[in-house]
């Protein structure tokens, strides 16, 4: 049995709470939101997603100091981008299999 990863959505845009909602089908993740004002210390995510729009140069400093594999999502043109990464090689696979899941549940361009 895989086991489950844990995706912390960071951010409060309509954008993030929708794709959380998709995310949480998959048996595979466990999809945690929350706001910038909330206490993320206990958390210990795999992977943080953020919208591009909402992260603070702070915030960006506190995020990776939790988590190596942060993910920036842009609302306007649903481009995923990885602004920080693991180095280990086993963390860099997880976080390609959950941008694989990722992808599925992003609209696709037109």
């Amino acid at each position: 049995m895989e086991i489950q990863r844990r995706i912390l959505v960071f951010g409060k845009s309509s954008m993030l709470g929708e794709l959380a909602a998709d995310l949480r089908v998959s048996p595979l993740l466990q999809v945690v939101e929350r706001k910038p004002s909330d206490n993320l210390d206990e958390l210990h995510p795999d992977v943080i997603l953020v919208d591009a729009a909402e992260v603070t140069p702070e915030q960006f400093h506190k995020l990776t100091s939790l988590c190596p594999a942060l993910l920036s999502l842009d609302p306007e043109t649903y481009q995923l981008t990885v602004l920080s990464s693991p180095r280990q090689t086993n963390q860099l696979a997880e976080m390609a299999r959950v941008i694989g899941i990722l992808s599925f549940t992003l609209p696709q361009p037109a």
